[in-house]
């Protein structure tokens, strides 16, 4: 069995042997042409098989480029064998680096077209297949409409069909009528979310998704709490991103996930999500846990559940943490404000380099609110605090003109987050802006957005966000 390998030329029009693999191995090839002088790019793709008598082919499809050109072209450096081509009509192409999405499809396609017997490949999965032409292909837009470079971007989506598209379970098809696990990740229940964070400097910005890992039986009799996927993500991953950290994870897992919380319910069945921020130079993880289950079994808050997890976490027992005291005495002196405190959060990283985030959500949507909770009821204060909260209410008042209408779903109201490390004299606080539940539509608020953000961001800014959601939409 040979695993797809990846090679990178820097020019097509150079020769391409020798190959970066072993000369007695089968293997794929990914070409990106450069010809800066036309300014085009050519993504190609090219598969090694054995010919016999110690003979080799090379097959290459050309599948697209940037210059507006959808074209397939193959060219063979072959000796005596035949070659099947490439069907790249079924690939999605709504513009040409949608081709970078199309990467790994295409291998495995070749991969099965090939007539050596030591080249092999699953088969075609259907599940696979939704998530890859829905979640992937905005993954893809994301990537490319940010700068990543082309390297970058064709390593991320090899890792996102390898390691996370398994793990989102069954299609969301109208027409099916299979039990789907109701993920609490999105409001309708897919179990991945993606986003585009801009940062607070100039750089280029970093695109994230986040996933609860679900399993094709999940919320039936074979696996009625979605355990199965849960145990193979995480060695999955650990395998894939060794340099992860587990110690606060197994920690908060056990803590909050243990045996004693089965049969517990918090309006949703979701226990654990995960989250990745892609970057140049590697992708880091984060873990967010759920304290309702043990909560409710053990008749207490979710606040003091969540002090008993952090303060017998490792590296946490007998310090002082003045940022969560900070936290903690604003939430249990402002009853009023009915505060539901529903995750928390973590980075796999050394614990005493590791944020602590706890998400909780108000059902008060006026901006007075708002400032109240931003500054924990006067306890932060400063500046920076003030002149954010001025952009905010300028944001605010662009995106809702009308105000915030009643709601009464589970996700409604104003979510927020604060965050702080062991050390932290203080937390920060940050908001979701609650433009699913409040706003008119999608277009709103990304014309909205850009707008604003072109008065705040250079470098890649919001009209390359805009062009990206425009596109997926």
């Amino acid at each position: 069995m040979v695993s797809p390998v990846i090679y990178y030329f820097e020019d097509f029009f150079k020769p391409m042997s020798p190959l970066r693999t072993r000369a007695d191995k089968p293997g794929l090839i990914c070409v990106l042409s450069q010809k800066p002088q036309h300014g085009v790019s050519v993504l190609s793709l090219g598969v090694k098989s054995y010919c016999g008598a110690g003979t080799w082919s090379m097959g290459t499809y050309v599948i697209g480029s940037n210059d507006g050109t959808k074209r397939s072209k193959f060219a063979s450096r072959s000796c005596h064998s035949s070659h099947t081509t490439l069907d790249v009509k079924r690939l999605r192409e709504n513009d040409a680096f949608h081709t970078f999405l199309s990467l790994h499809y295409a291998l495995f396609k070749m991969i099965q077209a090939s007539k050596p017997s030591t080249l092999h490949a699953k088969p075609d999965n259907s599940h696979d297949e939704f998530w890859r032409r829905t979640s992937g292909v905005a993954l893809s837009t994301f990537l490319s409409h940010a700068w990543y470079s082309p390297i970058a971007q064709t390593k991320t989506l090899h890792f996102f069909t390898q390691h996370i598209i398994p793990y989102l379970g069954r299609k969301h098809d109208s027409g099916s009528e299979a039990k789907i696990w109701k993920s609490f990740m999105t409001d309708d229940h897919y179990p991945i979310e993606l986003s585009w964070d801009w940062g607070t400097g100039e750089g280029l910005p970093v695109i994230r998704f986040s996933v609860e890992p679900v399993g094709l039986d999940a919320g039936t009799p074979a696996d009625p709490e979605n355990a199965f996927a849960a145990a193979n993500f995480k060695r999955d991953i650990l395998n894939t991103l060794p340099d992860t950290n587990m110690t606060w994870f197994d920690h908060f897992e056990g803590f909050f996930n243990g045996y004693e919380t089965h049969g517990a319910t918090e309006g949703h069945h979701t226990k654990v999500f995960w989250a990745f921020d892609l970057r140049e130079d590697g992708i880091t993880s984060k873990a967010y846990f759920f304290p309702g289950y043990r909560a409710q079994l053990l008749g207490q808050t979710n606040i003091k559940t969540i002090a008993q997890g952090i303060e017998q976490a490792p590296f946490c027992r007998g310090e002082e943490l003045p940022a969560f005291e900070m936290f903690r005495d604003f939430i249990t002196t402002t009853p009023d404000a009915a505060y539901e405190l529903d995750m928390l959060a973590i980075d796999l990283i050394n614990p005493r380099d590791s944020r602590l985030k706890i998400y909780f959500r108000g059902r008060q949507t006026s901006f007075s609110s708002i400032c109240d909770t931003m500054t924990l009821g006067g306890r932060l204060a400063g500046e920076d605090l003030e002149g954010g909260l001025s952009q905010l209410r300028q944001l605010w008042d662009l995106l809702f003109v009308s105000g915030l209408a009643p709601s009464n779903h589970r996700t409604a109201g104003i979510l927020y987050y604060v965050e702080f490390r062991i050390d932290s004299k203080a937390p920060k606080v940050k908001i979701y802006i609650p433009v699913r539940h409040y706003a008119p539509n999608d277009g709103h608020v990304i014309r909205i957005l850009n707008d604003w953000m072109g008065m705040k961001t250079a470098g890649c800014g919001p009209s390359n966000y805009d062009r990206a959601m425009r596109s997926i939409l």
